[in-house]
């Protein structure tokens, strides 16, 4: 089966490939095959050719798994896959070139490197755009230069297909009450002169949300990357190239925990539009101080003890200064016939507690299993 894609210069394009045995009881594993030319497959190779006629390894495009070939099947144990489908996701970066890329997947039943033994092989063509603009990979976070996401840990989703159902995208951890700071990186496509307009927030603006812009050159420290990692090829031949960077900055409040905002950006060259998405999610049991917060008054805060608070963060000398971030106490995930009712009787709290730390549930009388509950369990019970 052949499937295509639009693809961008510098911007990996995550690939979804399936293949079905009806052998449940197979470990089946999943191959890029690279052939040149329409010669010489490997099975290990980390470079996607053009299908033009080409001799130049430049022009190749970097190709990575995520991981290994997995069971679509919730069921699943070691040596049986109910379903008999498995799935393996791979990131594909070209290089700035009007070019179509082939990447030819084959899936077997064992371990054989031989390439005749694929029971079935698949085709992913992707079609660079060099007339959009590119989102680079990286998204750096608050401490600058670390990346939040990266197609090799399997989180990143390219712009073009990032607002897809079933896709992870990239994910940036939030506390309440603590900045949180994304920057994304937009480049032109290969003319050097072309202009790329400040890039518009599409999707829905949580409040106090800021957005700003800036243009910079491009260099490897900017983006927080170095050769041979995520970063490939992004930086190869553009170092000094001017790039629209964009800045979101937000600082959750309380109420918002265990909540997740979807943010995209979208970057325009001329007609042409690219459009980038990642997730805040507001982590649940967290608290960032404030300035004049002590232990008491955020204990105060969520209806607790400063002893509680002192004991969830390791029973230590502990100095409440602005930024600290602090544990709030455990998190319990959900089972069968949960309820806030039952679990306020177990950890010795009551609902209205529960429902203070855990905002997003809408029926407490009903929480999905799996679902993160935070909870304070009253450690000081009056006298």
């Amino acid at each position: 089966r052949e499937l295509t894609e639009r693809g961008f210069p510098y911007q990996s394009t995550v690939i979804f490939v399936r293949a079905h045995d009806f052998n449940r009881r197979d470990n089946v594993t999943i191959r890029l095959i690279a052939e040149h030319n329409g010669t010489n497959p490997s099975p290990t190779s980390n470079l996607v050719f053009p299908i033009e006629e080409s001799d130049n390894n430049l022009e190749a495009a970097a190709f990575r798994w995520t991981g290994p070939a997995l069971c679509v099947d919730p069921t699943a144990t070691p040596g049986f896959c109910p379903s008999g489908v498995w799935e393996r996701i791979g990131a594909l970066k070209p290089k700035f070139a009007e070019l179509t890329y082939n990447a030819t997947f084959g899936a077997y039943d064992d371990e054989s490197d031989d390439l005749r033994d694929a029971k079935n092989r698949g085709v992913a063509k992707i079609r660079n755009d060099i007339n959009s603009p590119s989102w680079l990979d990286n998204i750096t976070s608050n401490r600058a230069g670390v990346p939040i996401g990266s197609p090799l840990q399997g989180q990143y989703v390219g712009a073009q297909a990032s607002t897809e159902e079933g896709q992870e995208l990239t994910r940036a951890r939030a506390y309440v009450n603590c900045l949180v700071r994304a920057s994304l990186y937009a480049l032109a496509g290969p003319n050097p002169d072309a202009v790329i307009g400040d890039p518009v927030l599409v999707s829905a603006r949580p409040p106090g949300m800021a957005v700003s812009h800036s243009d910079e050159a491009l260099t490897l420290a900017a983006i927080g990357q170095n050769r041979g990692n995520a970063g490939l090829f992004d930086v190869d031949g553009n170092q000094g190239r001017t790039v629209k960077r964009t800045d979101v900055q937000w600082i959750p409040q309380q109420g918002q925990e265990g909540q997740e905002y979807t943010v995209c950006m979208e970057a325009a060259l001329g007609a042409s539009t690219n459009t980038r998405c990642f997730v805040i999610a507001v982590a649940r049991c967290r608290y960032c101080a404030a300035s004049g917060d002590t232990l008491s008054s955020i204990a105060a805060r969520f209806h607790t003890s400063w002893l509680q608070l002192w004991s969830a963060n390791g029973a230590r000398n502990l100095a409440v200064t602005p930024g600290t971030l602090l544990v709030l106490g455990p998190t319990y995930t959900a089972k069968p016939l949960d309820s806030l009712d039952s679990l306020a009787t177990r950890f010795h709290t009551d609902v209205e507690k529960l429902l203070l730390l855990n905002p997003d549930i809408a029926d407490p009388a009903v929480i999905p299993v799996g679902h993160e509950i935070c909870f304070l369990p009253d450690i000081c019970p009056a006298a």
